[in-house]
């Protein structure tokens, strides 16, 4: 939890920032995918995760030709 915005609020405020910026959204909830994406995030993984997934994601947002 932030303490000023939620996340989905954090995310449409990278995005008014630089539209191009890759975001991966976290969140125990897994529910909250959906909105996540709705927000702006390009990816979205749900807790608990391994770190194999986690850098899958990285290597898919600075790699998209290779995947």
């Amino acid at each position: 939890m932030m303490p000023t915005m939620d996340g989905f609020t954090f995310i449409e405020n990278l995005r008014t920032m630089n539209a191009e910026v890759p975001i991966i959204a976290l969140s125990g909830v897994s529910t909250h995918g959906e909105k996540a994406l709705a927000a702006g995030a390009t990816h979205f993984v749900a807790k608990p995760f391994d770190l194999e997934t986690l850098l899958g994601q990285i290597a898919t947002l600075l790699n998209p030709i290779d995947t």
